[in-house]
């Protein structure tokens, strides 16, 4: 294959080329190009032409301004707005079966009050069979030198 020329378009110049198709941003286009202030201060004030591309000044800064062939309202189908409703539905149904099987779970491993109370008597019973507790033992009391202050 013998390619001569390859045609290479730069995502500044798709916009700028985007931005002149449409007639009212390249009537815009125009007067700011013109430089022509005192007829058009709105025009001047409101809009900015850096790198050849018109943005809109607006509070939030600078925004580039879409061609209206490119903005044009989608149509959503019912089709696709039953689809959103049983996807939705579907959803929901199978949330509320996984925090049934939660609290199913939860429940089940929560320990009762009664097994918390015989937990409770398990643990003091081992800690008085300790060989610190038994009376039969003797507690040495070890001391350690303490060290030097300055």
């Amino acid at each position: 294959m013998n390619l001569e020329k390859v045609l290479l378009i730069t995502e500044n110049d798709y916009l700028r080329e985007a931005q002149d198709l449409d007639p009212t941003i390249k009537e815009i286009k125009e007067i700011l190009l013109s430089g022509d202030r005192d007829n058009h201060k709105d025009i001047f004030i409101n809009y900015d032409l850096p790198g050849n591309k018109i943005y809109k000044m607006t509070a939030f800064g600078r925004r580039l301004i879409v061609p209206k062939h490119y903005s044009d309202p989608y149509e959503v189908s019912d089709e696709e707005i039953l689809d959103v409703t049983k996807i939705r539905q579907e959803a929901s149904s199978r949330l509320e079966a996984n925090r049934a099987k939660q609290d199913a779970t939860f429940n089940k491993n929560r320990a009762a009050p009664e097994r918390f109370a015989e937990r409770v008597r398990m643990i003091e019973r081992a800690r008085d069979r300790t060989p610190e507790n038994s009376p039969n033992t003797s507690k040495q009391t070890i001391q350690l030198p303490l060290e030097r202050q300055c």
